[in-house]
């Protein structure tokens, strides 16, 4: 698949207003794209994700057909599927631009994984997932979230 081969439904995406085929068929086939078994179609299911991702509601209806879990599992893959994983972070920042507040535990973890297992050399993204993390904090700071909350009972260090 060349990378000009979904050039033009990028093109009518971009085009919302000329859209005679509704969002949810979109969002079905791309969560369809996302079980498949070849890393460049999932990668442009993700691609086509992140061009619906226009508002906080878009965001909203994606969560409710558990589109995070999808997502998660693209960002959880090998280092060596790099395509798919890079357009699942994309899509994880695109959502925290829109609504920093909506984003889930399920997508955040699987960048902390990566993080903390950073120390593989052959893993690119790591600086990514970190800059990605740092942004999230300061879109709640901005928010006025508190990014520590109290413990809920005694802590106890070893």
């Amino acid at each position: 698949m060349s990378k000009f081969e979904g050039a033009p439904l990028i093109r009518v995406l971009n085009n919302r207003e000329d859209l005679s085929l509704p969002f949810f068929f979109f969002l079905d086939s791309a969560r369809l794209s996302l079980l498949s078994g070849v890393k460049e179609v999932r990668a442009g299911a993700l691609r086509v994700l992140r061009y619906l991702l226009t508002s906080p509601e878009a965001f909203i209806v994606m969560l409710k057909h558990c589109i995070d879990f999808l997502v998660a599992r693209s960002l959880d893959a090998p280092p060596n599927r790099e395509i798919e994983r890079l357009q699942a972070v994309r899509f994880v920042r695109q959502a925290l631009s829109l609504s920093p507040l909506d984003v889930p535990r399920s997508l955040v973890a699987p960048l902390v994984a990566i993080l903390v297992s950073g120390a593989e050399p052959q893993d690119n993204l790591t600086w990514t997932c970190m800059a990605t993390l740092c942004e999230l904090g300061q879109s709640l700071y901005t928010v006025g979230l508190p990014l520590i909350r109290p413990p809920l009972g005694p802590v106890k260090v070893s």
